[in-house]
């Protein structure tokens, strides 16, 4: 495709997880690592460029938080802005290429401080019973300070005392995982009766307070979930800078750091081979799902396929806005893993990536990745075994003739079908357009394909209209199931005994059915036949009296019956 390459990380035998941490024992976090692995994997988004500026010369001056849900990039961030106070030369040089690169003002003109030192941890981890352990461990001077802290006999250090250190060295203090360090503290007295949920709502006021008062020797950096905890009160009251990951470029931005963070030369690949690439399957996307548009709209229509490529914009929205949303989802950590799945498998194979390509029968197509994800009590791995059993007997059916996208199509229904509420369906417009490749698929032909679906798939379900949505789900469909194992010549054979799985069989009902049709057929009713009529056994040619039954009950087969 292109010559489109994954990044090294991606291509081996085990997906490695994305989650960024500032700080590892093994020296293998984010902010211990050199600063050019950070910056060769950080896309300049708008949240970015706001902290990078947060950092400048020309800084608001005020504490800085970072708030979003989880997986959404927050200690990415904070990975490059502490490398921003140690490496600000490199950074800036980083931040003004990419300004030329973007046309961005804010990373052409910035220009990053060097007088500061940073002290970046995941607070959550407890590492430090105490905030202030943190910064006298790490500080330049904090042997010093820590030595007049502890003859002050105060239960925290004042605030002249912080003011003084941080003149000897202004500090930029990076706190991780905030909220749920701070709310996971408690004023219940320990053994030496230490009240630390106290102790820190006082000892970050003051940081807070001398961020605000003071920003030439001290700059607080702090990571949040939301808005409405105590952790979040305690610098809001101060006016932060807050880099909200909700923003209203916020979308668009993610998808460009995911495909950056994926790929390493997608840049590099012109934007006309994409084009003409994509072609087919973009005018298909416009004439299936945005016909009721002006013809002016379709190149905003193109542009989204090759802003997306190579998945495509289905895919990306049906992943991140209804499927990662489930509370067991880490979002964009997740979503790259995912999404590196599916391309190791199919990316060679299709032009672009459609939920077509999530392969019901196969783990590799990332689909293990995205059971992994969201589920929490089972449900979506039973639908899953739900969509297979339907394809396999998809495939026992019509022997993969009369369905030849049997497994593109169940692939892209289950996948639609994983999104919580009403939105767990698909149109038949969208089933069309995931099966879409280099060429399209012609109307008709994928009609009957459908057709031939659905009567074999005992747990779709949905509206018979053409406009109408379908959907798999764990019950069946009685209907569908009626037709389906009709069609199942598995299902009832003479000699068959129940399955382990606990399908329905029919041993030798159809025969039965035939010979009751047979009977009203050819015997009257208002009176007494002279003659038999006998239906013969399977193996009629060679020996027709083996298993040949009339069809009155009343006799056996003999030489006095009729044979048809």
């Amino acid at each position: 495709m292109l010559n489109l390459k994954l990044r090294d990380e991606f291509l081996g035998s085990q997906m490695p997880g994305t989650a960024i941490a500032l700080r590892r024992k093994d020296n293998t976090g984010a902010a211990q690592r050199d600063p050019d692995f950070i910056l060769s994997i950080t896309y300049p988004t708008a949240d970015v460029q706001a902290a990078l500026r947060a950092l400048s010369s020309n800084r608001p001056l005020r504490p800085i938080v970072l708030m979003g849900d989880r997986g959404r990039g927050k200690s990415h961030i904070m990975a490059v802005m502490h490398h921003a106070v140690q490496s600000s030369a490199r950074v800036q040089v980083w931040a003004n290429e990419w300004g030329s690169r973007l046309a961005s003002q804010t990373l052409s003109d910035l220009l990053l401080e060097s007088k500061f030192i940073a002290i970046p941890e995941p607070v959550h981890n407890h590492e430090y019973p105490l905030l202030w352990d943190l910064i006298f461990d790490r500080h330049p001077k904090g042997d010093f300070f820590k030595g007049k802290f502890n003859q002050m006999a105060q239960p925290y250090p004042p605030r002249s005392l912080l003011e003084e250190m941080f003149e000897a060295q202004p500090t930029v203090l990076i706190l991780d995982e905030f909220q749920k360090w701070f709310d996971g503290l408690s004023d219940q007295a320990g053994p030496e009766g230490v009240k630390y949920r106290t102790l820190a709502e006082n000892f970050i006021q003051n940081l807070s307070e001398l961020s605000k008062d003071r920003p030439d020797i001290l700059i607080l950096v702090v990571s949040v979930l939301n808005n409405n905890t105590d952790a979040f009160r305690q610098v809001h009251r101060d006016g932060p800078v807050i880099i909200d990951f909700r923003g209203p470029t916020a979308k668009e931005d993610r998808k460009k750091l995911l495909l950056y963070r994926l790929f390493k030369n997608r840049e590099n690949i012109p934007t006309a081979e994409v084009r003409s690439l994509l072609i087919s399957y973009a005018s298909e996307r416009f004439r299936l799902r945005f016909s009721h548009l002006p013809e002016t709209e379709r190149e905003r229509v193109v542009s989204e396929v090759i802003a997306c490529w190579p998945f495509s914009p289905e895919l990306m929205e049906l992943l991140e806005d209804q499927i990662l949303l489930a509370a067991a989802a880490q979002e964009t950590r997740d979503l790259i893993r995912i999404l590196a799945s599916v391309f190791r498998e199919r990316g060679e194979a299709v032009p672009v990536i459609t939920p077509a390509d999530f392969f019901v029968d196969n783990d590799a197509c990332g689909v293990q990745s995205l059971i992994d994800s969201i589920a929490t009590l089972g449900g979506q791995e039973k639908l899953r075994e739900v969509a297979q059993r339907n394809l396999e007997t998809v495939k026992t059916i019509s022997s993969g003739a009369a369905v030849p996208h049997a497994q593109e199509l169940i692939s892209a229904l289950w996948i639609r079908s994983m999104t919580p509420g009403k939105n767990a369906r698909g149109t038949r417009q969208e089933l069309h357009l995931d099966i879409t490749r280099e060429y399209p698929v012609d109307d008709n032909l994928f009609q009957g394909e459908l057709v031939q679906l659905i009567e074999a798939s005992i747990n779709i379900h949905g509206e018979e209209s053409p406009a109408g949505r379908l959907r798999f789900g764990p019950e069946e469909n009685p209907r569908t199931k009626v037709r389906a194992s009709a069609k199942n010549d598995k299902l009832w054979q003479p000699d068959l005994v129940a399955s382990e799985s606990g399908q329905t069989v029919y041993p030798g009902e159809d025969l039965k059915h035939v010979r009751n049709t047979l009977r009203h057929i050819l015997i009257p009713e208002a009176k007494r036949s002279s003659s038999h009529v006998v239906v013969l056994g399977p193996n009629w040619e060679d020996n027709p009296w083996v298993s040949a039954t009339c069809i009155t009950g009343a006799e056996p087969a003999g030489s006095n019956c009729t044979l048809y």
